[in-house]
Protein backbone atom coordinates (compact mmCIF):
# COMPACT_ATOMS: atom_id res chain seq x y z
CA UNK A 1 0.00 0.00 0.00
CA UNK A 2 2.61 2.62 0.66
CA UNK A 3 4.33 1.87 -2.80
CA UNK A 4 0.82 1.98 -4.24
CA UNK A 5 1.32 5.71 -2.32
CA UNK A 6 4.55 6.36 -3.80
CA UNK A 7 3.72 5.29 -7.35
CA UNK A 8 0.61 7.63 -7.40
CA UNK A 9 2.59 10.62 -6.63
CA UNK A 10 5.24 9.90 -9.21
CA UNK A 11 2.97 9.22 -11.69
CA UNK A 12 1.51 12.21 -10.89
CA UNK A 13 4.45 14.09 -11.93
CA UNK A 14 4.35 12.24 -15.20
CA UNK A 15 6.74 9.35 -14.28
CA UNK A 16 6.06 5.78 -15.54
CA UNK A 17 5.99 3.01 -13.01
CA UNK A 18 5.97 -0.46 -13.00
CA UNK A 19 5.35 -3.23 -10.01
CA UNK A 20 7.08 -6.83 -9.42
CA UNK A 21 5.63 -8.57 -6.85
CA UNK A 22 5.24 -12.41 -6.05
CA UNK A 23 2.03 -14.51 -6.34
CA UNK A 24 -0.74 -14.12 -3.89
CA UNK A 25 -0.47 -10.08 -4.13
CA UNK A 26 -3.58 -9.49 -6.63
CA UNK A 27 -5.53 -11.61 -4.27
CA UNK A 28 -5.04 -9.48 -1.40
CA UNK A 29 -4.53 -6.34 -3.52
CA UNK A 30 -7.17 -6.51 -5.89
CA UNK A 31 -7.50 -2.96 -7.51
CA UNK A 32 -3.46 -2.96 -8.22
CA UNK A 33 -4.55 -4.41 -11.78
CA UNK A 34 -6.83 -1.42 -12.22
CA UNK A 35 -4.04 1.36 -11.60
CA UNK A 36 -2.60 0.98 -15.09
CA UNK A 37 1.02 0.32 -13.75
CA UNK A 38 3.02 -2.59 -15.80
CA UNK A 39 2.99 -5.76 -13.29
CA UNK A 40 5.47 -7.98 -13.57
CA UNK A 41 5.04 -11.14 -10.78
CA UNK A 42 7.90 -13.08 -10.58
CA UNK A 43 8.56 -16.79 -9.06
CA UNK A 44 10.64 -19.16 -7.80
CA UNK A 45 13.56 -18.63 -4.80
CA UNK A 46 14.05 -15.32 -3.08
CA UNK A 47 16.89 -13.55 -4.83
CA UNK A 48 15.26 -14.30 -8.67
CA UNK A 49 13.64 -10.85 -8.70
CA UNK A 50 16.74 -9.04 -9.97
CA UNK A 51 17.22 -11.58 -13.10
CA UNK A 52 13.69 -10.94 -13.76
CA UNK A 53 13.22 -7.09 -13.40
CA UNK A 54 16.65 -6.58 -16.23
CA UNK A 55 14.47 -9.52 -18.17
CA UNK A 56 11.32 -7.46 -18.15
CA UNK A 57 12.55 -3.92 -18.16
CA UNK A 58 15.70 -4.19 -20.12
CA UNK A 59 16.54 -0.39 -20.26
CA UNK A 60 16.63 -0.32 -16.83
CA UNK A 61 15.34 2.28 -14.61
CA UNK A 62 15.75 5.54 -13.15
CA UNK A 63 14.33 4.74 -9.86
CA UNK A 64 14.28 1.68 -8.05
CA UNK A 65 11.83 1.64 -4.85
CA UNK A 66 12.25 -1.89 -2.89
CA UNK A 67 9.92 -2.58 0.28
CA UNK A 68 10.99 -6.08 1.59
CA UNK A 69 11.91 -7.17 4.69
CA UNK A 70 13.63 -9.97 3.02
CA UNK A 71 15.85 -8.00 1.20
CA UNK A 72 19.56 -6.43 1.82
CA UNK A 73 22.72 -5.06 0.68
CA UNK A 74 23.01 -8.45 -1.48
CA UNK A 75 20.20 -8.24 -3.60
CA UNK A 76 20.12 -4.62 -4.18
CA UNK A 77 24.14 -4.78 -4.98
CA UNK A 78 22.90 -6.82 -7.61
CA UNK A 79 20.57 -4.08 -9.01
CA UNK A 80 23.60 -1.73 -9.76
CA UNK A 81 23.84 0.06 -13.19
CA UNK A 82 20.40 -1.75 -14.04
CA UNK A 83 18.57 1.43 -11.97
CA UNK A 84 20.04 4.66 -11.91
CA UNK A 85 19.21 5.13 -8.06
CA UNK A 86 17.97 3.21 -5.14
CA UNK A 87 15.77 3.88 -2.60
CA UNK A 88 14.64 1.19 -0.08
CA UNK A 89 12.18 1.45 2.49
CA UNK A 90 12.42 -0.18 5.84
CA UNK A 91 11.14 0.58 9.42
CA UNK A 92 13.32 -1.94 10.96
CA UNK A 93 16.77 -0.98 11.16
CA UNK A 94 18.37 -4.73 11.05
CA UNK A 95 19.97 -5.33 8.16
CA UNK A 96 22.53 -3.63 5.71
CA UNK A 97 21.21 -1.87 2.67
CA UNK A 98 22.83 -0.81 -0.43
CA UNK A 99 20.75 2.08 -1.63
CA UNK A 100 21.31 6.13 -2.36
CA UNK A 101 17.92 6.84 -0.32
CA UNK A 102 16.34 5.43 2.74
CA UNK A 103 13.10 6.08 3.78
CA UNK A 104 11.88 5.30 7.46
CA UNK A 105 8.57 6.41 8.14
CA UNK A 106 7.95 6.06 11.72
CA UNK A 107 8.26 7.78 14.73
CA UNK A 108 11.40 7.65 16.85
CA UNK A 109 14.81 8.16 16.50
CA UNK A 110 15.96 5.54 14.46
CA UNK A 111 18.63 7.90 12.12
CA UNK A 112 21.18 6.88 14.39
CA UNK A 113 20.90 3.27 13.41
CA UNK A 114 20.30 3.48 9.81
CA UNK A 115 23.60 5.35 9.76
CA UNK A 116 25.58 2.31 10.42
CA UNK A 117 23.24 -0.16 8.06
CA UNK A 118 23.61 2.07 4.35
CA UNK A 119 26.24 3.84 2.67
CA UNK A 120 28.23 6.84 3.62
CA UNK A 121 26.44 8.92 1.07
CA UNK A 122 23.07 7.40 0.73
CA UNK A 123 20.45 10.16 1.86
CA UNK A 124 18.49 9.05 5.37
CA UNK A 125 14.80 10.36 4.94
CA UNK A 126 13.40 9.81 8.36
CA UNK A 127 10.16 10.01 10.84
CA UNK A 128 5.96 10.55 9.84
CA UNK A 129 6.88 13.72 7.48
CA UNK A 130 7.36 11.29 4.90
CA UNK A 131 4.74 8.64 5.69
CA UNK A 132 2.86 7.66 2.49
CA UNK A 133 -0.45 8.10 1.99
CA UNK A 134 -2.40 8.06 -0.79
CA UNK A 135 -3.03 11.55 -2.68
CA UNK A 136 -6.75 11.33 -1.52
CA UNK A 137 -6.04 11.66 1.76
CA UNK A 138 -4.32 14.54 1.18
CA UNK A 139 -7.16 16.11 -0.97
CA UNK A 140 -9.18 14.81 2.08
CA UNK A 141 -7.15 16.74 5.03
CA UNK A 142 -8.47 20.35 4.86
CA UNK A 143 -12.23 19.42 5.09
CA UNK A 144 -12.15 16.57 7.56
CA UNK A 145 -10.00 18.96 9.90
CA UNK A 146 -12.71 21.42 9.83
CA UNK A 147 -15.38 18.18 10.59
CA UNK A 148 -13.72 17.84 13.24
CA UNK A 149 -12.95 21.40 15.36
CA UNK A 150 -15.94 21.34 17.38
CA UNK A 151 -17.07 17.73 17.51
CA UNK A 152 -18.61 17.78 20.99
CA UNK A 153 -19.83 13.14 20.92
CA UNK A 154 -18.98 10.35 19.09
CA UNK A 155 -21.25 9.39 16.70
CA UNK A 156 -19.62 7.18 14.07
CA UNK A 157 -17.06 4.74 14.36
CA UNK A 158 -14.40 3.24 12.04
CA UNK A 159 -12.52 -0.42 12.65
CA UNK A 160 -10.10 -1.50 10.44
CA UNK A 161 -7.23 -3.60 11.19
CA UNK A 162 -5.53 -3.69 7.11
CA UNK A 163 -5.88 -6.59 4.93
CA UNK A 164 -4.70 -9.11 6.39
CA UNK A 165 -5.66 -9.16 10.40
CA UNK A 166 -3.91 -12.37 10.84
CA UNK A 167 -5.62 -12.64 14.54
CA UNK A 168 -9.23 -11.76 13.86
CA UNK A 169 -8.83 -8.53 15.33
CA UNK A 170 -11.68 -6.72 13.57
CA UNK A 171 -14.18 -9.27 14.79
CA UNK A 172 -13.34 -8.60 18.20
CA UNK A 173 -12.97 -5.17 17.82
CA UNK A 174 -16.63 -4.80 16.18
CA UNK A 175 -18.33 -7.27 18.72
CA UNK A 176 -16.84 -5.04 21.82
CA UNK A 177 -18.11 -1.61 20.61
CA UNK A 178 -21.14 -2.97 19.43
CA UNK A 179 -21.62 -3.75 23.06
CA UNK A 180 -21.20 -0.34 24.79
CA UNK A 181 -24.57 0.86 24.67
CA UNK A 182 -25.70 4.00 23.28
CA UNK A 183 -26.56 4.75 19.68
CA UNK A 184 -23.46 4.55 17.06
CA UNK A 185 -22.99 4.19 14.25
CA UNK A 186 -19.97 1.82 13.30
CA UNK A 187 -18.37 1.46 9.83
CA UNK A 188 -16.18 -1.79 9.53
CA UNK A 189 -13.95 -2.75 7.03
CA UNK A 190 -12.92 -6.04 6.59
CA UNK A 191 -9.85 -7.81 5.66
CA UNK A 192 -9.12 -9.34 1.76
CA UNK A 193 -11.43 -11.75 1.00
CA UNK A 194 -7.79 -14.14 0.56
CA UNK A 195 -7.78 -14.28 3.89
CA UNK A 196 -11.14 -13.20 6.35
CA UNK A 197 -11.16 -16.91 7.16
CA UNK A 198 -14.01 -15.39 9.90
CA UNK A 199 -16.34 -14.63 7.21
CA UNK A 200 -17.18 -11.24 8.58
CA UNK A 201 -18.43 -9.34 5.18
CA UNK A 202 -20.21 -12.45 4.11
CA UNK A 203 -22.12 -11.93 7.55
CA UNK A 204 -22.97 -8.26 7.10
CA UNK A 205 -26.58 -9.34 5.92
CA UNK A 206 -27.15 -10.53 10.12
CA UNK A 207 -25.93 -7.43 12.16
CA UNK A 208 -28.39 -4.66 13.28
CA UNK A 209 -28.94 -1.30 11.21
CA UNK A 210 -26.21 0.66 12.58
CA UNK A 211 -23.53 -1.63 11.91
CA UNK A 212 -21.88 -1.06 8.00
CA UNK A 213 -19.31 -4.17 6.76
CA UNK A 214 -17.31 -3.08 3.53
CA UNK A 215 -14.92 -5.47 1.89
CA UNK A 216 -11.62 -3.73 1.30
CA UNK A 217 -12.22 -0.21 -0.66
CA UNK A 218 -10.81 2.09 -1.67
CA UNK A 219 -12.88 4.68 -0.55
CA UNK A 220 -10.79 4.75 3.08
CA UNK A 221 -10.37 8.59 3.05
CA UNK A 222 -14.22 8.89 2.89
CA UNK A 223 -15.05 7.07 5.64
CA UNK A 224 -12.43 8.25 8.28
CA UNK A 225 -13.74 11.43 7.09
CA UNK A 226 -17.45 10.43 8.45
CA UNK A 227 -15.86 8.98 11.28
CA UNK A 228 -15.02 10.52 14.83
CA UNK A 229 -12.61 7.87 16.31
CA UNK A 230 -11.45 4.87 14.68
CA UNK A 231 -9.96 1.45 16.13
CA UNK A 232 -7.74 -0.49 14.65
CA UNK A 233 -3.97 -1.29 14.17
CA UNK A 234 -0.58 0.36 14.26
CA UNK A 235 0.39 0.52 10.67
CA UNK A 236 0.25 2.47 7.41
CA UNK A 237 -3.30 3.19 8.64
CA UNK A 238 -1.42 5.30 11.59
CA UNK A 239 -0.50 7.99 9.04
CA UNK A 240 -3.68 7.70 6.91
CA UNK A 241 -5.42 9.05 10.34
CA UNK A 242 -3.22 11.71 11.53
CA UNK A 243 -3.27 13.35 7.63
CA UNK A 244 -7.03 13.19 8.44
CA UNK A 245 -6.95 14.42 12.44
CA UNK A 246 -9.37 11.20 13.07
CA UNK A 247 -8.42 9.86 16.79
CA UNK A 248 -7.44 6.52 17.40
CA UNK A 249 -7.67 3.47 19.75
CA UNK A 250 -4.45 1.22 18.66
CA UNK A 251 -4.44 -2.67 19.12
CA UNK A 252 -0.53 -3.94 18.14
CA UNK A 253 -0.81 -6.88 15.55
CA UNK A 254 3.04 -6.92 15.53
CA UNK A 255 6.08 -6.22 16.46
CA UNK A 256 6.91 -3.19 14.70
CA UNK A 257 4.21 -1.56 15.66
CA UNK A 258 4.71 -0.90 19.11
CA UNK A 259 6.85 2.06 18.79
CA UNK A 260 4.91 3.96 16.56
CA UNK A 261 1.41 3.25 18.96
CA UNK A 262 3.95 4.31 21.94
CA UNK A 263 4.96 7.63 20.73
CA UNK A 264 2.15 8.47 19.91
CA UNK A 265 -0.02 7.97 22.58
CA UNK A 266 2.58 9.80 24.22
CA UNK A 267 1.88 12.80 21.54
CA UNK A 268 -1.27 12.86 22.44
CA UNK A 269 -2.94 10.83 19.06
CA UNK A 270 -4.03 8.09 20.02
CA UNK A 271 -5.14 5.63 22.97
CA UNK A 272 -2.79 2.66 22.90
CA UNK A 273 -4.86 -0.27 24.38
CA UNK A 274 -1.44 -2.42 24.02
CA UNK A 275 -0.56 -5.88 21.94
CA UNK A 276 -2.94 -8.11 19.99
CA UNK A 277 -3.08 -11.29 22.61
CA UNK A 278 -2.85 -8.98 26.16
CA UNK A 279 -5.83 -6.97 25.12
CA UNK A 280 -9.07 -7.14 27.01
CA UNK A 281 -12.19 -6.59 26.04
CA UNK A 282 -12.97 -5.03 29.12
CA UNK A 283 -10.17 -2.50 28.68
CA UNK A 284 -11.85 -1.45 25.34
CA UNK A 285 -15.20 -1.14 26.52
CA UNK A 286 -13.52 0.84 29.69
CA UNK A 287 -11.61 3.53 27.24
CA UNK A 288 -14.35 3.59 24.75
CA UNK A 289 -16.62 4.98 27.24
CA UNK A 290 -14.58 7.25 28.16
CA UNK A 291 -13.67 8.98 25.63
CA UNK A 292 -17.74 9.05 24.66
CA UNK A 293 -17.73 11.06 27.45
CA UNK A 294 -15.04 13.41 27.09
CA UNK A 295 -15.61 15.47 23.84
CA UNK A 296 -12.72 18.06 24.65
CA UNK A 297 -10.11 14.89 25.47
CA UNK A 298 -11.29 14.04 21.33
CA UNK A 299 -11.10 17.24 19.72
CA UNK A 300 -7.47 17.18 21.38
CA UNK A 301 -6.40 13.86 20.14
CA UNK A 302 -7.73 14.91 16.86
CA UNK A 303 -5.46 18.48 16.82
CA UNK A 304 -2.29 16.43 17.99
CA UNK A 305 -2.86 13.32 14.99
CA UNK A 306 -3.05 16.32 12.63
CA UNK A 307 0.08 17.38 13.48
CA UNK A 308 1.90 14.11 13.68
CA UNK A 309 1.19 14.05 9.43
CA UNK A 310 0.09 16.04 6.45
CA UNK A 311 0.04 13.76 3.77
CA UNK A 312 2.96 14.84 1.46
CA UNK A 313 5.38 12.16 2.29
CA UNK A 314 5.34 11.08 -1.18
CA UNK A 315 6.07 14.67 -2.34
CA UNK A 316 8.98 14.97 -0.34
CA UNK A 317 10.52 11.89 -1.33
CA UNK A 318 9.98 12.87 -4.88
CA UNK A 319 11.36 15.84 -4.22
CA UNK A 320 14.47 14.37 -2.84
CA UNK A 321 14.60 12.13 -6.24
CA UNK A 322 14.43 14.45 -8.70
CA UNK A 323 17.49 16.08 -10.32
CA UNK A 324 18.34 19.56 -9.21
CA UNK A 325 18.47 22.45 -11.28
CA UNK A 326 21.09 24.81 -11.78
CA UNK A 327 21.43 28.22 -11.32
CA UNK A 328 23.58 30.63 -13.12
CA UNK A 329 26.64 29.34 -11.02
CA UNK A 330 25.96 26.54 -12.18
CA UNK A 331 25.43 25.38 -7.88
CA UNK A 332 22.15 23.30 -7.28
CA UNK A 333 18.72 24.70 -6.90
CA UNK A 334 15.95 22.38 -5.57
CA UNK A 335 12.55 23.16 -3.06
CA UNK A 336 11.81 21.48 0.02
CA UNK A 337 8.68 22.18 2.72
CA UNK A 338 9.16 25.02 4.90
CA UNK A 339 8.91 24.00 8.52
CA UNK A 340 9.03 26.09 11.90
CA UNK A 341 12.55 26.75 12.25
CA UNK A 342 12.50 28.59 8.72
CA UNK A 343 10.35 31.62 10.05
CA UNK A 344 12.80 33.89 11.06
CA UNK A 345 14.71 33.69 8.37
CA UNK A 346 11.77 34.31 6.06
CA UNK A 347 11.01 37.25 8.09
CA UNK A 348 14.16 38.90 7.30
CA UNK A 349 13.39 38.70 3.19
CA UNK A 350 9.97 39.43 4.05
CA UNK A 351 11.12 42.89 6.01
CA UNK A 352 13.49 43.88 3.86
CA UNK A 353 12.96 46.98 1.53
CA UNK A 354 13.90 45.35 -1.62
CA UNK A 355 11.11 42.88 -1.43
CA UNK A 356 8.44 45.45 -0.09
CA UNK A 357 8.80 47.27 -3.15
CA UNK A 358 7.21 45.03 -5.23
CA UNK A 359 4.65 42.84 -2.86
CA UNK A 360 1.19 43.39 -2.61
CA UNK A 361 1.29 44.61 0.62
CA UNK A 362 3.68 47.41 0.59
CA UNK A 363 3.89 47.39 4.64
CA UNK A 364 6.33 45.45 6.11
CA UNK A 365 4.57 43.00 8.60
CA UNK A 366 5.36 43.08 12.46
CA UNK A 367 7.16 40.13 14.13
CA UNK A 368 3.29 38.68 15.58
CA UNK A 369 1.97 39.04 12.42
CA UNK A 370 4.55 37.55 10.07
CA UNK A 371 4.87 34.31 12.87
CA UNK A 372 1.07 33.67 13.21
CA UNK A 373 0.46 34.47 9.26
CA UNK A 374 3.69 31.64 8.86
CA UNK A 375 2.00 29.29 11.21
CA UNK A 376 -1.42 29.14 9.62
CA UNK A 377 0.87 28.15 5.92
CA UNK A 378 2.31 25.39 7.55
CA UNK A 379 -0.81 23.70 8.52
CA UNK A 380 -2.76 25.01 5.56
CA UNK A 381 -3.43 21.89 3.64
CA UNK A 382 -4.35 24.27 0.93
CA UNK A 383 -1.07 25.49 0.49
CA UNK A 384 2.76 24.31 -0.18
CA UNK A 385 5.21 26.67 1.29
CA UNK A 386 8.90 25.59 0.24
CA UNK A 387 12.34 26.76 0.78
CA UNK A 388 14.67 27.72 -2.61
CA UNK A 389 17.64 26.14 -1.72
CA UNK A 390 21.09 27.02 -3.25
CA UNK A 391 23.61 24.47 -3.43
CA UNK A 392 21.66 23.03 -0.20
CA UNK A 393 21.22 26.62 1.44
CA UNK A 394 17.95 28.97 1.72
CA UNK A 395 17.64 31.46 -0.29
CA UNK A 396 14.25 32.38 -1.22
CA UNK A 397 10.53 31.37 -1.06
CA UNK A 398 8.24 29.33 -3.57
CA UNK A 399 4.39 29.12 -2.35
CA UNK A 400 1.03 27.77 -3.95
CA UNK A 401 -1.87 28.70 -2.77
CA UNK A 402 -4.88 26.85 -3.94
CA UNK A 403 -8.28 28.71 -5.41
CA UNK A 404 -10.90 27.45 -3.12
CA UNK A 405 -13.24 25.12 -4.94
CA UNK A 406 -10.94 24.99 -8.52
CA UNK A 407 -7.26 22.89 -9.15
CA UNK A 408 -6.22 26.21 -10.09
CA UNK A 409 -3.16 27.30 -7.90
CA UNK A 410 -1.41 30.98 -7.35
CA UNK A 411 1.95 30.73 -7.42
CA UNK A 412 4.30 33.26 -5.17
CA UNK A 413 8.03 33.67 -5.37
CA UNK A 414 10.32 35.67 -3.31
CA UNK A 415 14.30 35.20 -3.81
CA UNK A 416 16.68 36.40 -1.33
CA UNK A 417 17.92 40.18 -2.11
CA UNK A 418 21.51 38.99 -2.02
CA UNK A 419 20.58 36.23 -4.45
CA UNK A 420 19.14 38.45 -6.78
CA UNK A 421 20.18 38.00 -10.80
CA UNK A 422 21.42 34.60 -10.24
CA UNK A 423 18.65 32.46 -11.92
CA UNK A 424 17.27 30.74 -8.44
CA UNK A 425 13.62 32.17 -9.60
CA UNK A 426 13.46 30.74 -13.12
CA UNK A 427 15.17 27.05 -11.84
CA UNK A 428 12.74 27.10 -8.98
CA UNK A 429 9.80 27.54 -11.23
CA UNK A 430 11.22 24.84 -13.43
CA UNK A 431 11.67 22.15 -10.60
CA UNK A 432 7.60 23.28 -9.75
CA UNK A 433 6.66 22.04 -13.08
CA UNK A 434 8.29 18.59 -12.82
CA UNK A 435 6.88 18.34 -9.00
CA UNK A 436 3.17 19.60 -10.42
CA UNK A 437 2.82 19.28 -14.59
CA UNK A 438 -1.26 18.82 -13.65
CA UNK A 439 -1.86 22.08 -12.16
CA UNK A 440 -2.62 25.31 -13.40
CA UNK A 441 -0.70 27.75 -11.80
CA UNK A 442 -1.53 31.47 -12.05
CA UNK A 443 0.79 34.52 -10.65
CA UNK A 444 -0.25 37.99 -10.04
CA UNK A 445 2.24 40.11 -11.31
CA UNK A 446 2.42 44.07 -10.27
CA UNK A 447 2.95 45.95 -14.22
CA UNK A 448 5.98 47.82 -12.48
CA UNK A 449 7.80 44.49 -11.28
CA UNK A 450 9.32 44.45 -15.09
CA UNK A 451 11.98 41.75 -13.25
CA UNK A 452 8.95 39.55 -12.60
CA UNK A 453 7.19 39.66 -15.43
CA UNK A 454 9.86 38.76 -17.50
CA UNK A 455 10.83 35.74 -15.04
CA UNK A 456 7.41 34.22 -15.67
CA UNK A 457 7.56 34.81 -18.94
CA UNK A 458 10.86 33.32 -19.52
CA UNK A 459 9.13 29.89 -17.97
CA UNK A 460 6.55 29.51 -19.97
CA UNK A 461 3.65 31.71 -18.28
CA UNK A 462 1.20 33.39 -20.26
CA UNK A 463 0.12 36.94 -19.95
CA UNK A 464 -3.95 36.23 -20.05
CA UNK A 465 -5.05 39.80 -19.03
CA UNK A 466 -3.65 43.00 -17.14
CA UNK A 467 -1.40 41.80 -14.64
CA UNK A 468 -1.99 38.09 -14.74
CA UNK A 469 0.66 35.21 -15.90
CA UNK A 470 -0.91 31.94 -16.19
CA UNK A 471 1.00 28.25 -16.88
CA UNK A 472 -1.63 25.81 -18.28
CA UNK A 473 -1.28 22.42 -16.74
CA UNK A 474 1.42 20.76 -18.76
CA UNK A 475 0.18 16.98 -18.28
CA UNK A 476 -3.75 15.97 -17.57
CA UNK A 477 -4.63 14.02 -14.41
Amino acid sequence: MRCLSLAEGFAQCGWQCGFIFRSGTLEVVPWLERTGYDLFQVDGPMGAEPDGMKRHWADGCDLLVVDHYGWNADHEKLCRGWAKTILVIDDLANRPHDCDVLVDQNLGEKAQAHLKLVPHACKLLVGPKYALVRRRFAEARSSSLARRSNLDRIQRVLINFGLTDPFGMTQRASKTIANVGGHVEIDIVGSSPAVDAGGLVGRSIDLPDNIHVYPPTEDMPELMTLADVAVGAAGVSSWERCCLGLPGMVITVAENQEANACELERLGAVIFLGIHDTTTIERLQREFRALMADPERLRSMSRAASQVCDGRGALRILMDAMPSGLARDGKSVRLRFADAEDANTVYLWQKDPRTRRFARNPNTPGYREHMEWFERKLHDADSYMMLILHEGMPAGVLRLDRHRGSKEYEISILVSPEKYRTGLGKAALKFADRLWPSHELVAEVLESNVASRRLFQSAGFVETDSNRYVRRAIISE
